[in-house]
C-alpha cells in the first residue's frame, strides 16, 4: 500500500513536471494560450490533467486497502486520515511537478529536479531528525526518540502512510504518544506548501500576460 501510494505521487510529480515544459518544447504553448480563460486556464487544465494521468493507480489503491480493512490491519478511523494524507501529498507533488514546469526549461530538468526534491523530502527528514532529537534532549522533557519520531512523520511522507497503515492498537498508540498530532500538522505544512508552490506557477505563468487577458 504504503508503495502503490509512493509510485502515484512520483507518477503525478513527474506527469506534473512535464506538463507546460512539452507544450514549449513542441511549439503548441502559444496555440492553448488563445483558449478562453489565458494562462490561468491552461494552468489549471495542467494541474487537473497531471493528476487524471495517475487515476488508475489511485483506483489501484481502493482495494488494497480494502483487502488491508478486512483482514483487520487497518483501524476504521485511520481510513480517513490516510485518505487525507495521500491527496495532501499527490496534491503537493502535482503542485511541486506544476511549479517546476514553469519555472524550468526544458522537460528532463524538470522531472530531475521533481523526482531530487521528493527523494530530499523522504530521506533528509529521517536522518535530521536523530541529529535534531539529540541537540534537543537537554532542552526538552520529551525522550529523544519521541522527538524523533515526530519529526520523521510530520516530515516523511512514506513514513507517514507506514504509520496511519495501523490496526486498531497501534491507532490508540498513535492518538496517544502525540505522533497523530505531530502527523497532521505536517499534512497542514504540505498542504500550504502545495498552495505557495501553485501560487509561484501562477505569478510566474502569467506575469507576461498582457493586462487586458487578466481581467
Amino acid at each position: 500500500m504504503v508503495v502503490l501510494t509512493a509510485v502515484l505521487a512520483l507518477g503525478a510529480a513527474v506527469s506534473a513536471a512535464g506538463s507546460v515544459t512539452r507544450e514549449r518544447e513542441r511549439h503548441t504553448l502559444d496555440a492553448l494560450l488563445t483558449l478562453p480563460g489565458g494562462r490561468a486556464a491552461v494552468l489549471e487544465a495542467k494541474w487537473l490533467g497531471s493528476l487524471m494521468r495517475v487515476r488508475w493507480l489511485a483506483a489501484g489503491l481502493l482495494p488494497a486497502w480494502w483487502l488491508v480493512y478486512v483482514a483487520d490491519g487497518l483501524a476504521p478511523m485511520a481510513v480517513p486520515v490516510l485518505a487525507t494524507a495521500a491527496l495532501v501529498h499527490v496534491g503537493f507533488c502535482t503542485s511541486l511537478g506544476v511549479c517546476l514546469s514553469v519555472w524550468t526549461r526544458g522537460t528532463g530538468r524538470a522531472t530531475v529536479a521533481a523526482v531530487v526534491v521528493l527523494v530530499a523530502l523522504t530521506v533528509i527528514p529521517l536522518l535530521a531528525s536523530g541529529q535534531a532529537a539529540a541537540l534537543a534532549a537537554p532542552y526538552v522533557r520529551s525522550p529523544p526518540n519521541l522527538v524523533a519520531t515526530q519529526l520523521e512523520e510530520a516530515l516523511s511522507p512514506p513514513l507517514t502512510w507506514w504509520r496511519l497503515v495501523s490496526t486498531e492498537r497501534q491507532w490508540m498508540k498513535l492518538v496517544g504518544d502525540g505522533r497523530l498530532n505531530a502527523m497532521l500538522f505536517g499534512l497542514l505544512a504540505y498542504a500550504g506548501a502545495a498552495a505557495l508552490l501553485l501560487g509561484l506557477a501562477y505569478w510566474r505563468f502569467g506575469r507576461d500576460d498582457p493586462p487586458e487577458r487578466r481581467r
